[in-house]
Formats: C-alpha cells, structure tokens, sequence
C-alpha cells in the first residue's frame, strides 16, 4: 500500500493528538493504578491511539520529532506547507 501525501489538516491533527497522549500519559503516571479515573483515561489514551493509527508511522515519528526539537505547531505546518508546494511545482514542471 502506498503512503499518501498528508495535508495540513492531517499536520495539526496529528500534533493535536501527540499533544493529548502526552497529556494522559502523564495524568496516567500521576495518578496511582486503583484511582477511578484511571479507567477514564485508558479509554481516551486507546481513543487516541487508536486515531493516530490512521496515520503512517514515519510521519509520526517525524512530526514528534520536530516538536521535540522545540518547534510550534505554526511552524511544523509553515515547515510541511513548504515541501508540499515546492514538490507540487516539481511535479507540474515536469508535465
């Protein structure tokens, strides 16, 4: 199966969901294993998991990647926009 191109959408979904399985992670590790609420947030971690699953890994990676690196979510979609449209002008070049 071939790796499709992602958008920008694509882009900030994906940071919206690496930013909320950091965040239940930590809640996760907060809390002991027999709080109440630890049921809730392994129902949202597997939600989560289970969006970003739609996605290919590579792209993922690079993204965590990036923002590990200190980079905003602005800057990551200037980044990808970027290479889109520089592909897209190679691509119309050549046809």
């Amino acid at each position: 199966m071939s790796k499709l191109p992602l958008s920008i959408s694509d882009i900030k979904n994906i940071i919206s969901l690496i930013h909320r399985k950091t965040a239940l992670l930590l809640k996760i590790k907060e809390h002991d294993s027999d709080h109440p609420k630890q049921i809730e947030f392994n129902l949202l971690l597997n939600w989560v998991e289970s969006n970003l699953k739609r996605y290919h890994d590579d792209d993922i990676e690079n993204i965590e990647r990036i923002l590990m690196q200190g980079y905003t979510e602005n800057e990551i979609t200037n980044m990808f926009n970027y290479h889109f449209s520089k592909a897209k002008r190679k691509f119309f070049k050549r046809n």
